[in-house]
């Protein structure tokens, strides 16, 4: 899992243009002048509008590719101005591909007829499609799940942005106004990391593995496109303003070209570490495997929590723990009674899913009282407020102006998103991974 391969010229090269291309190469060279230097950097990206700004950036300046893979990308603001990006670099020649979890992702076949035909550079697959359709009926979507349930419901929660094969984002951030702050209701309170070195790689293969899964189906290989396409009446984005950004991104836009802006907001802000590894699961895994083998992302958790020795600082939108998950922090205590574990959720005024809220609800004695877990509570609208959400009075003038008459707006709030580990001051976890039943410990 932990990508060592060196990068060589090619990376050297990539992101020429940009001061991360500089960053890159020094890190690079600093790497292959000395066999204790590992050449990673990482810098922690937080809040949404630069890590919407560090992704235009990283397009703009792509020189040879651009790889995608989300969990969920919607046809809103941010993700009509993504595309738009990515078509451009496409024009330039930059390969373009995305790869989107089916059932959560943007399902209009018509839109997915222009991002499969918008150019050659350009290609759209879709994890578990149900019934070869990208907008499956009812009936079709039942059938599905009738013949092989697991395959129609097992997902892709992986987030990855990959440019050049030099430069990793990944973290919790899908595709979408929520995960930017630009949306006028619920903003995700998120967590990126931006790395380079020999960690990229490991990346690259484990996305180059989901690529070529055999449950990835191109778009124009789904029927509902296909046809679409054959019929040829779809809309088409022909210039910027069919997009529809609205206002929202004239700064943003103009500060992705800026040079000291990029190098203030991300340069600056690499650090060199001694270690990085990219945890994965493999495509088409299954939480309860044949085997009885955990999944690798499971087992590389279950590890850093059991070497704990002091403190366990956690962040995770659910806390809901399986009973091997509350088996194995009895047995933490047990081997450390002053370890002390720590945990950053959501409240039920901020969460999206009441319904992980209510499970969380039910087991909140056990967690608080047996297990010992001190749990905070994120509100919607924190003390912290315009600190964390810069962009609060905007959108809530945005929100204002959409209401209905006569009607009063909820302002936009925040929820937390970010899923997080910290062990012992020393060893560092940012994914997607969150603390759900369903992902075992």
């Amino acid at each position: 899992m932990l990508g060592c391969l060196g990068m060589g010229q090619a990376t050297r090269a990539a992101l020429a243009g940009s001061p991360l291309g500089a960053a890159i190469a020094a890190a690079e060279a600093e790497r292959e002048a000395d066999d204790r230097s590992t050449g990673y950097r990482l810098a922690i990206i937080s809040g949404g509008y630069d890590a919407l700004l560090l992704r235009v950036h990283l397009i703009r300046q792509a020189k040879a590719s651009v790889s995608i893979q989300t969990f969920i990308w919607t046809n809103d603001e941010c993700g009509r101005l993504l595309i738009y990006e990515l078509i451009e670099a496409a024009r330039r020649g930059v390969k373009v591909r995305i790869l989107a979890t089916h059932m959560v992702s943007e399902q209009d076949p018509g839109a997915m007829a222009f991002l499969a035909t918008a150019h050659p550079n350009l290609k759209v697959k879709h994890y578990r499609p149900a019934a070869g359709h990208l907008k499956p009926s009812l009936g079709r979507k039942l059938f599905a799940g009738a013949l092989a349930f697991r395959d129609t419901n097992q997902r892709m929660h992986n987030k990855v942005f990959l440019v050049d094969d030099a430069v990793l984002v990944t973290g919790g951030r899908n595709i979408e106004n929520t995960h930017f702050d630009h949306s006028t209701t619920m903003n995700f309170r998120d967590r990126d990391v931006l790395a380079v070195g020999p960690v990229v790689r490991a990346a690259v293969e484990s996305f180059e593995e989901f690529w070529r899964f055999r449950g990835a189906v191109a778009s124009r290989a789904l029927k509902d496109v296909g046809g679409v396409i054959e019929a040829g009446k779809f809309r088409r984005y022909e210039t910027k303003a069919d997009y529809d950004f609205g206002p929202h991104f004239a700064t943003l836009t103009r500060e992705a070209d800026d040079a000291g802006v990029v190098t203030e907001r991300f340069v600056a802000r690499l650090k060199p570490v001694r270690a990085v590894t990219f945890v994965c699961d493999e495509p088409g895994k299954s939480v309860a495997r044949a085997d009885g083998e955990m999944p690798r992302s499971t087992r590389a958790l279950r590890t850093a929590l059991e070497e704990a020795k002091t403190s366990i600082v956690m962040q995770s939108p659910f806390l809901v723990l399986s009973k091997p998950a509350r088996a194995l922090i009895r047995e933490m205590h047990v081997k450390n009674p002053e370890l002390r574990m720590q945990i950053s959720t959501n409240s039920f005024a901020s969460t999206e899913n009441l319904f992980a809220y209510s499970a969380n609800y039910r087991l909140r004695t056990d967690y608080v009282e047996e297990l010992r877990l001190e749990v905070h509570e994120f509100k919607p609208l924190p003390g912290s407020l315009l600190t964390l959400f810069p962009r609060h009075a905007e959108m809530t003038a945005v929100a204002t102006a959409l209401a209905k008459p006569g009607k009063t707006a909820r302002p936009p709030f925040l929820c937390v998103h970010a899923k997080s580990l910290v062990v012992d001051g020393r060893l560092a976890f940012v994914g997607s991974y969150n603390l759900v039943r369903a992902r075992r410990i």
